[in-house]
């Protein structure tokens, strides 16, 4: 059996970091931004201004957890979406 394995680009995680970024300033929040491959390896990593320093290595290791299934972080859920609509283009 062949298994498809999805894989983030650099371009896809540039795409996916600018929406996560449109939605945290629609919603007036200051945030930092990890896209991570299948793997939790960081592929991409945005810090807004104004953004805790603290919350670099949480966004980090927290989406590391989220592609290890430890922890469901919010949001993961509509970035996924975002994803898989962003790669169908």
């Amino acid at each position: 059996m062949l298994v498809t394995k999805f894989s983030v680009s650099l371009s896809l995680a540039k795409q996916i970091a600018a929406k996560a970024e449109e939605e945290a300033i629609e919603k007036n929040l200051a945030v930092s931004i990890a896209v991570v491959n299948d793997a939790g390896q960081l592929v991409y990593f945005r810090k807004m201004d104004n953004c805790s320093n603290a919350s670099c290595d949480i966004g980090v290791s927290g989406a590391a957890a989220v592609v290890d299934g430890r922890i469901a972080m919010a949001g993961a859920g509509s970035m996924a979406a975002i994803t898989n609509d962003t790669a169908n283009k």
